[in-house]
């Protein structure tokens, strides 16, 4: 049974942790598989993340993948960035020893956990009991990024991690009774940190969003639906493709808006992109790829809904679906195994049954139809995003930091 008592004394902190962690200089070592340029959520949260850290007067120094093109070292925004790790193998370990030597007692080390390049890499799920063993003046903290949503056999693989860790971050509230019945075994200090979006919107005018939309040859009224993001199976991309064509045929002249990118581990990537680019040849589908966050953001405020068809249903760390809610736009996704209660309600979206196309059909043509249920999502929206902020995350993951540097007795 999970000791919600625990985890919930496991949660708080105490206001002279957080002001220690502003009134001093921390040092953090971020270790992450992916780090812009390569592109993801994880790469993307860490990016604001690390330089939000910055801001507060953290030294931060990221550890991650080398990147074709892209120099071993470099300082970003006051960020340092090592790009050194090559295969994730054991003997690398000894990259992140020597950071932490030249860092100093006190440095926490936060692995970023999830994504393709360090999954099931036994360097990284033994990383902080190495730690642990090898650099006991240092902390150790795991931020975990999906973990309800994955099978048994994914879990066992944190497991390790999840014993030796100091403490843990998870983006997801819902996985906190997950995660509590895991960690019976050994306690770590836990806590929910949710996630912000990581495209921030730009300034707009209606001259600006009519240019936008020029941009991407829409030059008379129809509404553009817009869909961002990784396409692949988890994301229900052919139940978009196949509502906005039963739309169409049903005489509603929308544009489909695709930012976004297959994602290379898909083994049906061809039929994707078949279908994507059959859309783009007839003119009723628009594919947008590998454009800068502002660009990302033109096109959201030129678009007029935001869908997002996820098969396990819509969840708080789904960044995509959060950039829409920051820009203001209605935004229908779906509810599924993943979805708690009240989402809906929480962020001012849309909710129809997963995997149900005609329910998402007619949801779509309610919302494209209605100027008044237009206007009355996008105020939800703006009201819900207010709730989330970069600089909020910071200060949360700085607390956190701190409380396991000042309590050491209760850390180890």
């Amino acid at each position: 049974m999970v000791n919600e008592e625990c985890i919930a004394e496991s949660e708080a902190l105490a206001p002279s942790d957080r002001s220690f962690a502003c009134q001093t200089q921390m040092k953090v070592v971020m270790v992450v598989g992916e780090f812009p340029p390569l592109i993801g959520g994880i790469s993307d949260y860490t990016a604001f993340l690390a330089k939000e850290l910055v801001k507060l007067g953290m030294r931060v120094v990221v550890v991650t993948t080398k990147v074709n093109g892209c120099g071993r070292e470099s300082f970003e925004e006051g960020l340092d960035v090592r790009r050194i790790i090559s295969k994730w193998r054991m003997r690398e370990v000894g990259f992140i020893l020597d950071i932490i030597d030249k860092m100093g007692p006190g440095t926490i080390v936060n692995l970023q956990y999830g994504g393709s390049a360090t999954q099931r890499r036994p360097m990284v799920t033994l990383l902080p009991a190495i730690l642990r063993l090898m650099r006991p003046h240092c902390r150790v903290v795991v931020t975990l990024h999906e973990f309800r949503g994955q099978r048994v056999r994914w879990r066992m693989w944190t497991v390790p991690m999840l014993l030796a860790a100091h403490g843990l971050i998870f983006v997801d509230p819902p996985e906190r009774k997950l995660l509590g019945r895991w960690t019976t075994l050994r306690r770590p200090r836990i806590k929910c940190i949710p996630i912000a979006p990581t495209i921030p919107p730009v300034p707009v005018t209606s001259a600006q969003r009519s240019t936008w939309r020029q941009n991407l040859g829409v030059v008379d009224d129809r509404p553009i639906v817009v869909f961002f993001g990784s396409i692949g199976p988890s994301k229900g991309f052919f139940d978009l493709l196949t509502s906005v064509k039963t739309l169409r045929e049903a005489d509603l002249p929308l544009c489909l808006l695709v930012i976004g990118w297959f994602e290379p581990w898909n083994r049906r990537k061809s039929h994707y992109e078949s279908e994507v680019m059959e859309g783009v040849k007839t003119g009723w589908l628009k594919l947008v790829e590998k454009s800068s966050p502002s660009v990302v953001s033109q096109y959201l405020h030129a678009s007029d809904v935001a869908v997002f068809p996820f098969i396990r249903g819509a969840r708080s760390n789904r960044s995509s679906l959060l950039a829409a809610i920051g820009h203001g736009l209605p935004v229908v996704t779906t509810r599924g195994v993943d979805t708690p209660d009240g989402f809906d309600e929480q962020f001012g979206v849309a909710l129809v049954p997963a995997q149900n196309v005609s329910a998402l059909s007619t949801c779509l043509k309610g919302v494209l139809m209605s100027d008044e249920l237009k206007e009355q999502m996008k105020v939800r929206a703006l009201k819900a995003a207010t709730a989330f902020s970069w600089p909020s995350v910071a200060r949360t993951s700085a607390g956190f930091y701190a409380s396991l540097t000042v309590d050491l007795t209760h850390a180890i």
